[in-house]
């Protein structure tokens, strides 16, 4: 949102200019990631009346700019997982706003996300148990995937749990843990912030963050 009101040169999506208001893309972003979310409350995020918002939707650059978007958003989110770590508070609050997502956004970014984190556990599980060296960055990334996906489950249960549970959480534990920090798994951490930080809370502190972006936009470029 910033790089779109601060940008020197009209921003240009797939050839055309857009010509949104900094308040019209605010939405856009709004309705495609927090799709689960109701219009009323995303109305509220972004200080808009609903009724201006259903309005919005009907224009085809706003559904254009609402596409694009998520298509951008999803690549950079599993960029982000893919190449950072996070405290277990952290990956707790990423899970959960993830879990806020628009359905089809949620599932267009888990599915390749997981299918990358299934194969990589399935290898490494197979290189432990016929004593073959492991790869540390494939441990490091192994811990990162598993780290979100066992936090997303706590708020997003999907068919995959069992597999999580059953079959990656003991190799977690018992190998990932030990050679990436040298210390023991987090699972009474992770438990402790879960049972802190409910979904209700989280959301609250998300529409606060929300809000306070839309206060940084100049009167004269809102409609």
């Amino acid at each position: 949102m910033f790089e779109y009101m601060t940008i020197s040169c009209p921003p240009q999506l797939r050839g055309r200019i857009l010509t949104l208001t900094p308040r019209e893309y605010g939405a856009v972003l709004l309705q495609a990631y927090l799709g689960k979310v109701n219009l009323k409350q995303i109305a509220d995020f972004g200080k808009l009346r609903t009724g201006q918002l259903v309005e919005w939707r009907r224009q085809p650059e706003f559904l254009l700019a609402m596409d694009w978007s998520k298509d951008a958003f999803s690549k950079e989110f599993q960029e982000t997982i893919i190449l950072n770590d996070y405290t277990v508070t952290e990956y707790h609050e990423i899970a959960a706003e993830f879990s806020l997502l628009e359905e089809s956004l949620r599932v267009s970014t888990r599915i390749p996300l997981y299918h990358r984190f299934k194969s990589l556990g399935q290898k490494l599980i197979s290189k432990k148990k016929y004593n073959l060296e492991m790869d540390r960055y494939d441990l490091v990334l192994f811990k990162r995937l598993f780290a979100f996906f066992y936090s997303l489950e706590h708020h997003w249960p999907s068919p995959a749990s069992r597999r999580i549970e059953e079959d990656f959480k003991p190799f977690a534990e018992d190998t990932v843990w030990p050679a990436v920090t040298g210390e023991t798994w987090i699972d009474a951490e992770l438990k402790q912030v879960q049972h802190s930080e409910p979904l209700s809370e989280l959301l609250d502190s998300l529409s606060k963050r929300l809000k306070s972006i839309f206060e940084y936009f100049p009167a004269e470029m809102i409609r």
